[in-house]
């Protein structure tokens, strides 16, 4: 057998610790804790390890999803009466479905409400009202469309004729600015 962590450091502590406090040695008498000083462990197996406990029975399997072993299970063979899957299609152009129609943008001092407007068509109409005080523009710089100067309580109707990201500012405060999408 041998003698425990606890019993170990009792005894390192009885024979250093007279000498660190100044004492004469092991000749003093110290008292080390009885119950300390006889606890030991049961003796380890050759290797190292302490002795398995002799009811431990062994875990059952509870892995609800065990690792596939072997070979991947082989594909279903087609049937005679199989038909082949059909060619995937682009996805609908909502644009086909529906005819050409007209929204309303507001144009405030320094904003436009709505600034940003998406799934718009070729031939859509987008009418931009200056309901603001001072004029303003609704101005695309690669020129699908320009309102003009709109004064105060005037109006402009644009017609989209191409597809794409149509940002647009207002010529005269650049801060003013927005996008329109066209998807078809």
């Amino acid at each position: 057998m041998r003698a425990s962590p606890r019993v170990a450091t009792a005894l390192f502590v009885a024979l250093l610790l007279p000498a660190c406090a100044g004492g004469d040695g092991p000749d003093e008498e110290l008292a080390v804790p009885a119950a300390t000083a006889l606890e030991t462990e049961p003796d380890d197996d050759p290797a190292g390890q302490p002795d398995a406990e002799p009811d431990a029975e062994p875990e059952p399997d509870t892995d609800p999803d065990p690792e596939p072993t072997g070979a991947p299970e082989p594909e279903p063979e087609p049937t005679a009466d199989a038909q082949p899957s059909p060619e995937p299609q682009p996805a609908a152009n909502p644009c086909d479905e529906r005819e050409p129609q007209s929204f309303s943008t507001s144009v405030g001092d320094f904003l436009f409400e709505p600034a940003d407007r998406s799934d718009l068509c070729v031939g859509d109409r987008i009418t931009f009202t200056n309901a603001g005080e001072i004029s303003h523009t609704a101005t695309n710089r690669a020129g699908a469309f320009d309102t003009g100067t709109l004064a105060a309580g005037a109006s402009a109707t644009v017609t989209l004729d191409r597809t794409g990201e149509l940002r647009y500012v207002c010529l005269f405060h650049s801060q003013m600015n927005g996008t329109l999408t066209v998807v078809g």
